[in-house]
């Protein structure tokens, strides 16, 4: 509880009724102590001499942790501990400052993950140590680049990202264009629809993708 604790004694006096005996030292702390009994005045003496032992036992109390939402950002993220419920209230801000961390504490791509909590302090036992958390995938966008092309020529596509985290590297993208090519395998004069397919190695984004459009025209004669 915080507070300087001793236990109570008694003893049976030569009369057969209960007497009270004193105790002289008190704790704070958790664990196993002995401490000193005195009779009540000098005219007793205790038969079976003058010492106890007594144990101060840990509280068990709880963590409390935070619950942000995490999303891939490039960085090391974790969940941490923002309470404890059941702790002596003047303990509370240095056993917050105490807390350590094992486990997944550099996680940085997107996943499911477990990080344990641990405070070095006898007075204690603590429950709820360990926090499972996922870090969600980064939304990003790939738009595909409208592209002109002459009759007969094989187009060039590309597309534009947004989103991705400064220094990861840019996808690999596959195009499609929605239309039958010839007899002679190639893409009819028009204009059609180029859809996308991404393919991200790191697996830490959510891709969208924008269609672009495809411009053929008809090849000039010399």
């Amino acid at each position: 509880c915080g507070l300087a604790q001793k236990p109570t004694a008694a003893a049976t006096g030569p009369d057969g009724q209960p007497m009270s005996l004193t105790v002289a030292d008190s704790y704070t702390d958790a664990g196993v102590y002995t401490v000193t009994t005195a009779a009540p005045n000098a005219n007793y003496r205790l038969a079976t001499g003058g010492s106890s032992r007594f144990e101060i036992t840990p509280l068990p109390v709880t963590l409390t942790w935070s619950n942000d939402a995490l999303t891939y950002n490039g960085q090391a993220q974790q969940q941490r501990v923002v309470g404890i419920q059941g702790c002596v209230a003047k303990d509370r801000a240095a056993l917050l400052a105490a807390v350590t961390y094992a486990g997944d504490t550099q996680a940085k791509n997107a996943g499911s993950y477990t990080v344990t909590a641990a405070i070095a302090n006898g007075n204690y036992t603590f429950g709820n140590t360990d926090k499972p958390f996922t870090i969600a995938r980064k939304s990003a966008t790939a738009t595909v680049e409208p592209v002109e092309s002459v009759y007969g020529a094989e187009p060039t596509f590309s597309a534009r990202f947004a989103g991705l985290v400064a220094g990861d590297p840019q996808p690999q993208v596959a195009y499609t264009v929605d239309c039958a090519r010839d007899a002679q395998g190639h893409i009819p004069v028009g204009t059609y629809t180029v859809t996308a397919v991404v393919t991200d190695p790191t697996g830490n984004y959510e891709w969208t993708v924008v269609s672009g459009m495809l411009t053929v025209t008809a090849e000039v004669q010399a």
